[in-house]
C-alpha cells in the first residue's frame, strides 16, 4: 500500500494516475491529520510525502511517525 499525502491537488492526481498505471494499490489525502486520523502509522509500507505542507508539515509529521 502506498500512501500519498500533498496538500497540491494537482501533485496528488499526478501521483495518483501515475501509480494507477502501475497498478499499485494507494490511498491519497490532503494534509498530514487526515492521514494520521486514518491510518496507523506502524501499518505505513510506503510513504510520499510533501514537506511543505499547510497545517502540520512533513518533517512533523515524521518526527511523530518515529515516535509511535
Amino acid at each position: 500500500m502506498v500512501y500519498l499525502i500533498d496538500d497540491d491537488k494537482f501533485e496528488r492526481r499526478g501521483f495518483e494516475i501515475f501509480l494507477n498505471s502501475t497498478g499499485m494499490e494507494h490511498k491519497s489525502f490532503g494534509n498530514a491529520e487526515d492521514y494520521l486520523s486514518t491510518v496507523k502509522p506502524e501499518s505505513t509500507d510506503i510513504l510520499v510525502l510533501d514537506l511543505h505542507l499547510s497545517g502540520m508539515n512533513g518533517c512533523e509529521l515524521l518526527n511523530q511517525m518515529k515516535s509511535v
